[in-house]
């Protein structure tokens, strides 16, 4: 498994804290997390260049409500 070094803000770093603490993995589980989303995100953008990505909320009548957008 490689390793690397990377600078990161305190607000980062903070929030990486928090939510492994939270979840109760490692920070390094954590940043792992983070970039298996980015993965996904650039797979599906290589598929599709139109396709955006996003955060949703289902209604219990099954409807969809898009509560961020993220144009990459």
């Amino acid at each position: 498994m490689k390793s690397y070094e990377l600078n990161i803000t305190n607000e980062v770093d903070d929030f990486l804290h928090d939510f492994a603490m939270r979840n109760g993995v490692s920070i390094s589980e954590t940043v792992r997390r983070a970039f298996a989303l980015l993965c996904i995100v650039e797979k599906e953008k290589r598929r599709d260049p139109t396709c955006t990505v996003g955060i949703v909320r289902e209604h219990e009548d099954q409807s969809v409500e898009v509560v961020a957008e993220i144009k990459i």
